[in-house]
């Protein structure tokens, strides 16, 4: 180990400022110099101080300490104080300093959960529910003085034999450039135009509060395009940096629309940001109900056979899971209800990237029955299931009426202590329902048309016009969200977070819907020669180490003995 004290190592520290500060002196984007990198303040560090202070007394300098918390702050006297991974509270930190304080490094990406990435892109979203209110309360703070994402590009190194190494996918764009699913976050979430209006009611007169977050930009410099309906038109408002302020709209028919579009171009000529607001009723959400039919029930040896016109269901009677549910001729389920409480899945903090990280999907294990029972109620057929998994017990009930409605509401005990990501019920498909398509509600009004997030959209199972392989040497001509793996793309198999339905599709246009309250939860991949799909009742990010301090609030552990429950609702055409 070296002894950061050695004195042998100064004239190698003094030579990178002094490298550093005299090649780039004249750069006018430099704002401040850093002595060093994650390192221990010594005597040596403060001769290099009164270097850097006589090199360039034009600008401030700063130290950038090992971390946060016992390595920080041992002694340095940069005029800019600095912490890495300061946490949610790090601010209340800066609030006290006697020196302006600035992020070094902080919130990085999820890059040591591995196996949940590759499992799941869905989870790169989540990334926003820790940065959204660290920059809250940075910006809120008058000691900080900002902070860098850390890392900026992915740091994969692909080898001549294959492998590939490094610390990993933690960049918001990828080493080919191309823009992640984080890459939206931060813009918005680091966003000068705030859009303080969550929802209006339809009026002559639409009335819409913003904050100016711009440093030197008064918003009557940005241009304000709007739409609802068939209107559209242009507004400014003169709003100071850092302040308040409404903008008024007026609308000639009120009731021809439930949306108001807002466009925001910065004075330089790029859209700076865009917003959606609803208004009123969002009657786009909501799907027509299914009128009942008349459903028949016939036990076999083996099965329950249940049918109604054009439509049949079989459920086993040894496991009490869907056989197959046709329309007509066609099959639409093969598989399920299995119970999912997938653990959170973490890693340590190592350069340990592998392309060849292994999935984590696993369903409940060992289903065990102890009771399947069937019987007509009304127009409908009930079966009941009670049994018991390896990590849980309980019952299921499942409401099969044949306008092709099936209802499950479910119920089950932890046998055994479980922190989950995701937990709720999983079907199978057939391979032919190779589109996924869903309404949800986003974290953001306004997404790209190729972002994994965008609240409303359909995805292919693998998209046409890619090689058959993804060789990682060969630059992409195609967005991130279609790359792939054995699961499918990743616009195909990330969860869709509070969904007011998702499902999907085949060639022919029949259909499988989850139909939900914008409170369920949405993801599908492929599984071997099937579809498989999970309606979740509760999701939470996913285990990167850095991030769970923030994620902390979210999460549900369970003990033994805890109920997890829910009920899911399935159309089927």
């Amino acid at each position: 180990v070296l002894d950061y004290q050695d004195s042998t190592y100064y004239p190698y520290v003094l030579q990178a400022n002094m490298e550093t500060i005299h090649f780039y002196r004249n750069h006018p984007s430099v704002i401040f110099w850093s002595i060093a990198n994650e390192s221990y303040w010594n005597k040596e560090f403060a001769q290099v101080e009164v270097y850097v202070k006589k090199a360039d007394p034009t600008r401030p300098h700063t130290f950038h300490d090992q971390a946060y918390g016992g390595f920080n702050n041992q002694g340095s006297t940069a005029p800019i104080s600095n912490i890495h991974y300061p946490g949610p509270d790090g601010y209340k930190v800066a609030a006290k300093s006697d020196r302006p304080m600035v992020y070094g490094e902080y919130c990085h990406l999820n890059v040591y959960n591995r196996s949940e990435l590759v499992t799941d892109p869905g989870v790169r979203s989540d990334w926003a529910l820790a940065l959204s209110p660290t920059w809250e309360n940075m910006y809120k703070t008058d000691g900080v003085l900002g902070g860098s994402i850390w890392s900026g590009i992915d740091d994969i190194f692909q080898l001549p034999n294959g492998d590939a190494v490094g610390y990993g996918p933690w960049g918001p764009i990828d080493g080919w450039r191309r823009p992640k699913p984080e890459y939206w976050d931060m813009k918005k979430i680091y966003s000068p135009i705030r859009v303080q209006t969550d929802r209006l009611s339809p009026a002559k007169e639409l009335v819409i509060h913003l904050e100016n977050r711009y440093t030197y930009t008064n918003f009557n410099e940005l241009q304000l395009n709007w739409k609802y309906g068939d209107e559209q038109g242009v507004s400014f408002a003169s709003i100071k940096p850092g302040e308040s302020g409404q903008i008024r709209i007026p609308i000639m028919n009120p009731d021809q629309a439930n949306e108001l579009y807002l466009s925001f171009t910065d004075p330089r000529g790029f859209i700076a940001d865009e917003y959606i607001i609803p208004v009123g009723k969002q009657v786009q959400n909501e799907l027509p109900e299914l009128q009942p039919l008349t459903t028949q029930l016939k036990k076999a040896s083996d099965r329950y056979r249940i049918t109604g016109k054009n439509f049949i269901c079989e459920v086993s009677r040894t496991t009490g899971q869907i056989l197959s549910l046709k329309q007509g001729k066609q099959e639409i389920l093969n598989g399920g209800p299995w119970l999912m409480a997938l653990p959170l899945n973490g890693g340590g903090c190592y350069p340990n990237h592998n392309a060849n990280t292994p999935l984590f999907n696993d369903i409940c294990t060992e289903w065990k029955p102890t009771e399947i029972d069937a019987a007509k109620v009304g127009d409908d057929v009930i079966v009941t299931v009670k049994g018991s998994y390896k990590e849980f017990e309980g019952s299921y009930k499942l409401t099969v009426n044949a306008a092709g409605k099936l209802s499950v509401s479910y119920s089950f005990n932890a046998l055994a202590d479980v922190n989950p990501r995701q937990w709720g019920l999983v079907f199978e498909a057939p391979a032919t329902f190779n589109k996924t398509f869903w309404r949800r509600d986003g974290l953001w009004s306004v997404y790209p048309e190729d972002h994994i997030s965008r609240p409303v959209g359909e995805a292919d199972l693998f998209y046409s016009g890619l090689p058959s392989h993804l060789n990682p040497r060969v630059e992409p001509t195609w967005s991130w969200s279609l790359d792939y793996n054995e699961l499918g793309s990743n616009d195909f198999r990330s969860t869709r977070r509070n969904i007011w339905y998702a499902g999907l599709t085949n060639a022919a246009g029949n259909k499988v819907t989850a139909v939900s309250d914008g409170k369920q939860h949405w993801r599908s991949w492929l599984e071997k020669d099937r579809i498989r799909f999970l309606v979740a009742d509760f999701v939470t990010a996913g285990n990167e180490m850095f991030l769970s301090s923030y994620y902390a609030p979210f999460r549900k552990p369970l003990k033994a003995g805890d109920n997890i429950s829910g009920a899911i609702v399935l159309h089927t055409n």
